[in-house]
């Protein structure tokens, strides 16, 4: 069941895909290998109705490009705030990730930079831009490595236990079981 919070975080979030997909959906980024801005769509119920709402902006191949997709940054509508990957970082994920350069040019990039960051602002979403993944350490060739996201599973297997021997004491008590 949804809250009114929650609705209108969600709301938040589909009115800025829609706007994105308006402003940007016929923009073309790059000559060599053209590509095209998408903000993903999100699903209100698997973000606590929209509160966690990050949505990737991914530069993806238009017709025929052969383009391989880009993740250029992440923004949550909710929240106001976008994360914007310089063309540095662009650079080095796209070669640990490909095993070559990447097939953008710095002109486009900066174009689309700019583009994105006045249309976020007029949404009064505050954009960073980031030089290097969080927790990526001093070094400039840091990776970060991500593990599987935490389970759930053991707490509420101790929740689970622990109100099955409330359970079996108050059937004691009351009972004498």
């Amino acid at each position: 069941m949804s809250t009114p919070d929650s609705t209108l975080h969600a709301q938040q979030a589909l009115q800025l895909t829609d706007l994105f997909e308006f402003k940007f959906a016929r923009v073309v980024f790059g000559q060599k290998r053209p590509r095209r801005l998408e903000l993903s769509k999100t699903d209100a119920l698997s973000t606590a109705g929209g509160r966690q709402a990050r949505q990737n902006m991914v530069l993806v191949a238009t017709q025929d490009s052969g383009a391989s997709p880009i993740v250029v940054g992440w923004v949550d509508a909710a929240q106001g705030r976008c994360e914007l990957r310089s063309f540095r970082m662009l650079g080095r994920q796209f070669e640990l990730r490909h095993g070559r350069g990447i097939d953008l040019e710095a002109e486009a990039y900066e174009r689309l930079s700019t583009d994105l960051t006045a249309f976020l602002k007029i949404q009064k979403i505050s954009v960073a831009t980031v030089d290097e993944p969080v927790g990526s350490g001093p070094g400039p060739d840091a990776v970060v490595e991500r593990g599987p996201r935490e389970s759930a599973t053991g707490p509420m297997l101790g929740m689970l236990g622990l109100g099955i021997l409330l359970g079996l004491g108050l059937g004691y008590v009351l009972f004498g079981l």
